[in-house]
C-alpha cells in the first residue's frame, strides 16, 4: 500500500468518525469542537419550522461537512459535500468494507445511523454522503 493510499484510508475514516461524532452532540458541541476550522451558523425558517444548520468547511482536503440541528439543538442529519466526486466514490469503497448495504432501502446501515449517497437537486453529477438516524 502507498503513503498517498494510506493517508487517504486515514482521511476517510477522519470524517467517519467527525459524522458519528456529529450525530451525537448539540450544535453548541459542534462549535466548540470544531472552532478551530471556518464555521457557517444558519438559522432557517420555513412555515414555522426553525432549523439550524452549521457548516464546517476543512479547506486542506476540500471538503464541507454541513449539519442540521432541531430546535432543541440535537443533530438530525449530516452531510458531507466534498469538492471533487472522486472523494464520494472513494468512501463509498471504504464504506462498503465497514457496513453492510441495504439494496431495497439504497443505505448503508451502521448501529446508530444510516448513509446514502445524494445528488444535489441544483446539480445531478454533484454527490454528497447524507448520514441521518
Amino acid at each position: 500500500m502507498t503513503i498517498q493510499k494510506t493517508h487517504k484510508i486515514s482521511a476517510h475514516a477522519l470524517y467517519i468518525n467527525y459524522l458519528e461524532v456529529i450525530l451525537k452532540i448539540s450544535r453548541d458541541d459542534v462549535t466548540k469542537i470544531f472552532n478551530k476550522y471556518p464555521l457557517c451558523l444558519i438559522h432557517y425558517i420555513e412555515k414555522n419550522k426553525h432549523e439550524f444548520i452549521t457548516e464546517i468547511r476543512f479547506d486542506e482536503d476540500e471538503i464541507t461537512i454541513s449539519c442540521v440541528f432541531n430546535a432543541d439543538g440535537q443533530c438530525t442529519s449530516a452531510s458531507l459535500f466534498p469538492d471533487n466526486n472522486q472523494v464520494i466514490e472513494e468512501l463509498v469503497c471504504y464504506i462498503n468494507i465497514l457496513h453492510p448495504f441495504d439494496y431495497i432501502k439504497n443505505r448503508w446501515t451502521t448501529s446508530h445511523y444510516y448513509i446514502k449517497v445524494k445528488e444535489l437537486e441544483c446539480d445531478e453529477n454533484y454527490l454528497c454522503l447524507f448520514f441521518y438516524h
